[in-house]
């Protein structure tokens, strides 16, 4: 990417590679962690994860160039694999075991995320970092601190809030479209008495 020579069998080995690390490590790592009690169905749950990230790699590839670089569509595959890691980061900070029912969910709903058509901003938008004042610098600041001081809870932090920030911004633009709509409704009930 750095030297603007990539290729289509660069674009596939580097998806291959995603897979590897960020679908079937994370998976097996929380089916080893938390899941192995589960036997079958704990395997099948990480299986899902792993099957979801490669389904996730293979539509980012075909919507390379077609649609806006600002958004992704479904979380990302990196984003799933690095909540799976601060969970266990942060379980293992706090001298918590692994719940496998909890974990079973938590890697369910993670797939789910990763195929849905929910939008994840990219933070690709370079007027985002044009705009950069004093106080988000002071911001970005503080969350290293916070980050170097405790970095599993902060990581934890911020990647379920990455995580909850797609399904919260889709529900919000719901509410502002029925909002429109029965405004527009009432528009028209006005309009004909």
């Amino acid at each position: 990417r750095a030297t603007n020579t990539t290729s289509k069998f660069g674009i596939e080995y580097d998806s291959l590679a995603d897979l590897i690390s960020f679908g079937l490590a994370p998976g097996l790592m929380i089916y080893l962690w938390a899941l192995s009690p589960l036997g079958r169905i704990g395997w099948l749950a990480a299986f899902l994860f792993m099957v979801c990230g490669a389904l996730r790699l293979a539509r980012f590839n075909t919507q390379v160039g077609k649609i806006s670089s600002d958004h992704f569509v479904g979380l990302p595959i990196p984003a799933g694999a690095g909540m799976n890691a601060v969970i266990v980061l942060l379980c293992h900070r706090l001298g918590i075991e692994g719940n496998p029912i909890v974990m079973m969910v938590v890697l369910y709903a993670l797939s789910f995320l990763m195929v849905s058509a929910i939008s994840y901003n990219s933070f690709k938008k370079p007027e985002l970092f044009k705009k950069m004042n004093f106080n988000v610098l002071v911001a970005a600041i503080l969350v290293l601190i916070f980050i170097a001081a405790q970095p599993s809870v902060a990581l934890f932090v911020l990647g379920a809030g990455y995580v909850l920030s797609g399904p919260l911004s889709a529900l919000r633009h719901i509410r502002q479209k029925h909002g429109i709509s029965k405004a527009s409704s009432g528009d028209e009930v006005e309009n004909h008495r």
